[in-house]
C-alpha cells in the first residue's frame, strides 16, 4: 500500500521509466567545472555557386565571371578541426608560434603584388 511518501512517488514514477529524465535534470542543475575556453579556427570558405563543369560550360558563352559563394567558418580547435584535418597538433613550444607557414606567406605575397602593382617609374624626357 502507498503512503503517499517521495519514495512511493518515485518508485511509481521508476515503473514509468520518468526517473531518468528527473535524473538528468538534476544532474545537470549541479554546478561543475566549466571546460576552458578554447580557441577558434577561422576560415573562409570560398566556392563556385555551380559545379565546375557548368562553370567550363558558361564561361564559353558569358561575357562575365560567375560569382561565388563566401563563407566564414569558424572551427573548434580541441575536436573540429583537428578531426576534419583542417590544423594538425602541434607541440607546447609550437603552439606559440604564430607566423605564418612558409607557403602560405609565398601565396600572400603573390597576392599583394597583384592587388597593389607596383608603380613604374617613367623617366621623362628633358
Amino acid at each position: 500500500m502507498h503512503d503517499g511518501s517521495v519514495k512511493d512517488i518515485l518508485d511509481l514514477w521508476d515503473a514509468q521509466g520518468n526517473v531518468k529524465a528527473e535524473e538528468w535534470r538534476a544532474q545537470q542543475a549541479r554546478p561543475r567545472p566549466r571546460p576552458r575556453q578554447d580557441k577558434a579556427i577561422n576560415r573562409f570558405l570560398v566556392r563556385n555557386i555551380v559545379e565546375q563543369a557548368a562553370v567550363l560550360r558558361y564561361a564559353r558563352g558569358l561575357c562575365h565571371v560567375l560569382p561565388k559563394l563566401y563563407a566564414k567558418v569558424h572551427h573548434c580547435v580541441s575536436w573540429n578541426a583537428i578531426h576534419a584535418h583542417i590544423v594538425s597538433v602541434r607541440s607546447c613550444e609550437n603552439r606559440r608560434n604564430c607566423e605564418l607557414p612558409q607557403h602560405f606567406r609565398e601565396v600572400v605575397v603573390r597576392l599583394l603584388h597583384q592587388l597593389l602593382p607596383v608603380p613604374e617609374f617613367q623617366l621623362c624626357a628633358p
